[in-house]
């Protein structure tokens, strides 16, 4: 009975150890897994050189520094009086952050020969961005 339970608990370790092994070699291959989808991810990203990235960063602080942000019928706001009897501006958002996408959009684009593409690759594209928006 002894030698039976002292090779039940050696068994036992034995498959301890398996299953410790099986665990860090799954952990050790989900961990290439997510790196190798990463570099699969950024081969299949368009390559934008850094001079074009600097146009873009100017287009887009052109366009946000010519658009309306005046105008209070593009937000919606809440406001309060506090216990003091002034009033103070709660909680404020902006309503049309699809025209400022747009106008964002627009001047970009202003700075480059704009490829049509077929349909499949337009609806991925307007999908993403309808995703920002």
């Amino acid at each position: 009975m002894k030698e039976n339970k002292k090779e039940l608990e050696e068994s036992l370790l034995g498959i301890e150890h398996l299953l410790e092994q099986s665990t860090a070699r799954k952990n050790d291959l989900l961990k290439e897994k997510q790196e190798t989808e990463k570099i699969l991810e950024d081969m299949c990203k368009p390559k934008i050189t850094e001079k074009a990235i600097g146009l873009i960063e100017e287009r887009i602080d052109y366009a946000i520094e010519h658009y309306d942000f005046s105008d209070s019928d593009n937000y919606e706001f809440e406001l309060e009086i506090n216990y003091d009897n002034t009033i103070s501006l709660n909680h404020i958002e902006l309503n049309d952050r699809e025209s400022l996408v747009e106008a964002i959009l627009e001047s970009v684009m202003e700075s480059f020969n704009v490829i049509k593409t077929d349909e499949n690759t337009e609806s991925d594209f307007q999908s993403s961005l309808n995703q920002l928006i």
